[in-house]
């Protein structure tokens, strides 16, 4: 005859310690698996210091023939509209048509960049009124008849010197410029000279310096334009 086995259950407080033991070693291989995973997959990055830009250094335009100056870049080059402009290295005589500023371009395909300042003797017509009214109303008395004669919108300015200006945005015509359709110019800064009997009137025309770093170099023309004394200028 057969001994009986006697198998005593299992207790359930000690089947429930063991899913519970199971369960905690499961979540720890879990959680090792996702850290080994998110850091394969989103490697921590280094911040990369950004690109210092280098600093512009400028110097001065002397005008003698119309008593005014300012900044532009050193590294810059100096350009005639016609052939009576006369500019040198520091010291430029411009002509009644102005002077280009010249920002070259070492790229093979990619255009020079260029502003313009300008000074001019004012119509008879048009000398009594005032810088406002002359510059808003009338935006084609330089000879740009591409230009409506009321402009699109106009700010004051004012310069380092405390010279207070207008700048000023055209409505250039379609058909005009190579514009197909009507369009704002890019700003005119515009002063007048002081000395009324001698009946000047100043320009810088921002030209291709519009946007960003090249806004930044315009208005430090604009900030540093002043009136110099005159130095005994001559014709011939």
């Amino acid at each position: 005859m057969r001994a009986k086995l006697n198998i005593m259950p299992r207790s359930k407080g000690f089947a429930l310690v063991e899913i519970l033991i199971s369960i905690i070693i499961i979540g720890i291989f879990a959680f090792a698996f996702y850290f080994w995973t998110t850091n394969q997959t989103n490697p921590t990055l280094t911040p990369t210091p950004s690109p210092t830009s280098t600093p512009i250094t400028y110097q001065t335009f002397v005008n003698q023939m119309f008593n005014f100056s300012f900044s532009f870049p050193t590294n810059f080059e100096l350009a005639m509209l016609s052939d009576t402009d006369y500019p040198e290295t520091v010291e430029i005589e411009t002509g009644e048509e102005g002077t280009f500023v010249v920002e070259k371009s070492n790229t093979q395909g990619v255009m020079d960049k260029t502003y313009i300042v300008s000074a001019q003797y004012l119509p008879t017509d048009l000398k009594d009124l005032s810088l406002t009214q002359l510059v808003t109303e009338h935006g084609s008395f330089g000879g740009n008849y591409c230009f409506e004669d009321l402009a699109g919108r106009s700010e004051n300015v004012s310069t380092d010197d405390g010279i207070t200006g207008i700048k000023v945005w055209y409505w250039i015509k379609a058909g005009c410029q190579g514009a197909e359709e009507r369009i704002e110019s890019a700003p005119y800064i515009f002063f007048k000279n002081p000395d009324e009997s001698r009946n000047i009137i100043f320009y810088l025309f921002a030209g291709d310096f519009v946007n960003g770093r090249d806004t930044e170099i315009f208005n430090k023309a604009v900030q540093t334009f002043k009136f110099i004394p005159p130095n005994n200028y001559s014709d011939n």
